[in-house]
């Protein structure tokens, strides 16, 4: 590869760090990161097993990284001033303290900069894929730059010999790799979101589950039943009931439990020698979190897609639900509209005998009053009143020199004649509202006779339908009363009598009651038109 083009692209792939390295923080930043590293370091310190800047955990670490995933690259100089402060009361040597905090320091910025890269950043906890590539990248490579130059340091300061380099090198990277895995979860979880919604039902079981889990530390660390197994699920118990960041709360508190014992020489993880202690400890830290926290992330995961597929779910039935107001809307427009076609049909039949159409209208309103007599509802009154007008429709199909006769019909026209329900009935068939099969079904049996004379079908009683048998009183008794090509308008006693005379053989006997209490109702004079009803 030429030099030039090597040199561009690892430039280039450096050029987030080095632009976070040029924001200035502000000094309150600064000075509240490095006072939290400069205590996290001198408790890390107390832990120490086999060398006294080698511990089995150090917090330090997961604070590093939390801070720069966080506030980014700026809380650098806070974490380098806390590491050389506490080196150097420590130490007391300036050389060596800044060489341990420089190391520190890289530690977090490679750290950061590798999660931020290839880890989704401070949401790498969200999934567990990245949980791992945070435990390889953070935890295991770049705690390895800390070591290196820590232990390094240690050596040319004179302060851990040369035989044991390896061994406490082993023993910094160990405990940074599982500072960075046990706390940095932790801080960067409830740094992200530090508000708790705890219901009462939610506290009692974490108070439960807290003694419970105290309890236990006590018997597997305190000597008394030494199987570390039985922590297991307790850390499957928070992962599936809780949150992530209880759940890293509870490693931590694993950890400083078992931190705390072996440290006393209590608990399964006191071995024959301290490098042995030292590695069943962190074996225990390190498992503890990747078996937690990635199944606290599956349960994240699954949340999220449950809530995704309720809100899918919700969103769903809302476009459902606008789609058939939307296509109830259409079908009524087009129900309309057929209906209204219809009602021009009718009014065109009527047009051929200078009746204005005024016939199928009288005819809707007064099967509305005689519905309204027999008690039917006030949206059956409405429907029948809308849907009677159309009665006569098929009457389009039917020719002049017939529908116009002014004089009696043969047998072969009254036949044709007769034929007119079922061409309204076939005009009306194609609709699908309510108002439109009522239509339907008044057209085909408005001539049906209540002894079972009539037609299309010589229907009988009340096998006739109640909408048929209204319009057939109603249109009768219009008819009379109206002037038709075929004769001039009669009077409405005349009207009565004919109506009167045809109960129960062309009439439902109650249907003419109901005319009957309505005539007695209405003047005569409310009839004189024969336009209102």
């Amino acid at each position: 590869m030429p030099l030039n083009l090597g040199r561009r692209r690892f430039l280039g792939a450096m050029r987030p760090l080095f632009a976070g390295l040029r924001s200035v923080p502000p000094l309150g930043d600064v000075l509240i990161v490095a006072a939290v590293y400069f205590a996290a370091a001198k408790l890390g310190l107390r832990l120490a097993f086999y060398h006294p800047s080698a511990t089995p955990v150090w917090p330090p670490t997961g604070i590093a990284l939390a801070s720069m995933l966080l506030l980014g690259y700026r809380a650098g100089p806070g974490i380098f001033l806390g590491a050389f402060l506490a080196n150097l009361t420590t130490y007391g040597t300036v050389w060596t303290s800044l060489s341990i905090a420089t190391g520190n320091t890289l530690e977090g910025l490679v750290g950061t900069y590798l999660v931020n890269k290839y880890a989704n950043s401070n949401k790498v906890f969200d999934h567990p894929r990245d949980i791992f590539k945070f435990a390889l990248l953070a935890a295991i490579l770049s705690t390895a730059v800390s070591a290196t130059i820590g232990v390094t340091s240690l050596a040319l300061g004179g302060f851990a010999r040369g035989a044991d380099y390896r061994l406490v090198w082993l023993t910094w990277w160990l405990g940074d790799a599982t500072g960075a895995l046990i706390f940095a979860p932790l801080l960067i979880l409830y740094g992200r979101d530090l508000h708790l919604r705890w219901s009462g039902q939610a506290m009692l079981e974490r108070g439960l589950f807290l003694v419970a889990l105290l309890s236990i530390s006590w018997l597997v660390f305190g000597g008394q039943f030494p199987f570390v197994y039985l922590t297991v699920p307790f850390l499957v118990w928070a992962a599936l009931r809780f949150d992530q960041r209880e759940t890293a709360a509870v490693v931590v508190l694993l950890t400083l439990i078992a931190v705390w014992a072996t440290s006393r020489h209590l608990g399964p993880f006191v071995g024959a020698t301290p490098n042995e202690s030292l590695l069943l400890l962190q074996a225990f830290m390190g498992t503890a979190a990747l078996v937690a926290l990635p199944l606290a992330g599956v349960m994240v995961e699954r949340r999220s897609a449950d809530q995704k597929t309720t809100d899918l779910h919700l969103q769903l039935r809302g476009r459902n639900a606008l789609l058939e107001l939307r296509v109830r809307e259409r079908t009524r427009e087009l129900e309309d509209a057929y209906f209204e076609m219809a009602e021009r049909l009718a009014a065109a039949a009527e047009f051929r005998d200078d009746d204005t159409g005024e016939h199928a209208r009288r005819v809707g309103e007064l099967s509305a009053v005689l519905a309204r007599n027999l008690g039917l509802a006030a949206d059956e009154v409405e429907l029948i009143r809308r849907a009677a007008p159309l009665h006569d429709v098929g009457k389009i199909g039917i020719p002049d020199h017939i529908l116009l006769k002014p004089g009696a019909l043969i047998p072969e026209e009254f036949e044709l004649m007769k034929t007119h329900v079922k061409v309204g009935a076939g005009i009306l068939s194609e609709g699908k509202s309510d108002l439109l099969r009522l239509a339907e079904e008044i057209a085909l049996t408005h001539h049906e006779r209540w002894d079972g004379t009539g037609y299309p079908v010589g229907l009988r009683g009340e096998a006739i339908p109640l909408s048929g048998r209204i319009v057939a009183v109603a249109d009768v008794f219009d008819a009379i009363i109206s002037t038709r090509p075929y004769r001039k308008a009669r009077s409405i006693e005349e009207a009565i009598k004919v109506i009167e005379n045809g109960a129960g053989t062309q009439f439902d006997p109650r249907v003419v009651d109901a005319l009957m209490a309505h005539v007695d109702r209405a003047p005569s004079r409310h009839f004189a038109d024969a336009g209102k009803i």
